[in-house]
């Protein structure tokens, strides 16, 4: 486990320290997702490919209903989410039907390594 040293003194030293342990972690997780999601021809990953140029959200149009896909990797407690997300307009810019929009999976600090095998392996 990466911790900060002791020169990290003040709060905003401390803050600014942990912000960049969780975007690493979730950076390190993120990543062989990505590349996983290139390699797949019954997806399209919106937005970048590289873990260190995103959010730690991805959005994927599906070949399909999203919504399906979410209720099956509910079934292998992976959570995740569907649907257009309040961008209407940018789905359709996307060519994603806004209808059914997107499956959506979100990365955060204490999401784990497994989690992330989990979701590539039941897909």
């Amino acid at each position: 486990m990466t911790r900060f040293n002791n020169d990290v003194t003040t709060p905003a030293e401390r803050r600014h320290a942990i912000h960049d342990l969780f975007r690493a972690h979730e950076q390190k997780l993120l990543q062989p997702l990505l590349e996983y999601l290139e390699t797949r021809n019954d997806v399209r990953l919106l937005g970048p490919a590289d873990a260190k140029t995103r959010a730690p959200t991805v959005a994927v149009a599906i070949k399909g209903d999203p919504e399906d896909i979410a209720n099956r990797l509910a079934n292998h407690k992976v959570m995740c989410w569907s649907g257009n997300f309040y961008a209407y307009r940018l789905c359709e810019a996307l060519g994603v039907d806004p209808d059914l929009g997107a499956l959506r999976l979100s990365f955060v600090h204490y999401t784990q390594k497994e989690e992330v095998d989990q979701l590539m392996t039941c897909t």
